[in-house]
């Protein structure tokens, strides 16, 4: 809450890496883990820690969207640009919800409203949605 107003922060996302996708997927699937190993690739992580992270890639294309211009600037990588004030705490665009409700507390938001659309990833690899 912040000053008396309940705060939804709708444009929260997510994006579970390949060792939360690894841990999770289902059994069935778990032989072909080894056909994804090319597309594997070792990122570093936008939290506060820093760390290397994995996440699956395919068909790599590249960010082009400025904060604040209506159109694509080719050849621009400026929404792989950190904007906020603080960087999230370790996991919370993987499986670390008790990061994710700490983060919460400490912005003052109430409600998060999860986003798997579009790529607003680490690695500003690609687009979709």
């Amino acid at each position: 809450m912040k000053e008396g107003f309940r705060v939804y922060d709708t444009d929260t996302h997510i994006d579970p890496g390949a060792d939360v996708l690894e841990k999770y997927v289902d059994p069935g699937f778990r032989p072909r883990l080894d056909d994804l190993a090319p597309y594997r690739r070792a990122i570093k992580s936008r939290s506060v820690d820093g760390s290397i992270r994995h996440t699956y890639s395919f068909a790599h294309k590249a960010y082009e969207r400025t904060l604040g211009e209506a159109e694509p600037r080719p050849g621009s990588a400026d929404g792989c640009a950190w904007r906020g004030e603080r960087r999230p705490s370790p996991g919370v665009v993987d499986d670390r919800s008790d990061n994710r409700v700490l983060d919460m507390d400490v912005e003052g938001s109430d409600v998060h409203f999860l986003d798997k659309r579009g790529r607003a990833s680490p690695t500003c690899r690609s687009k979709s949605g």
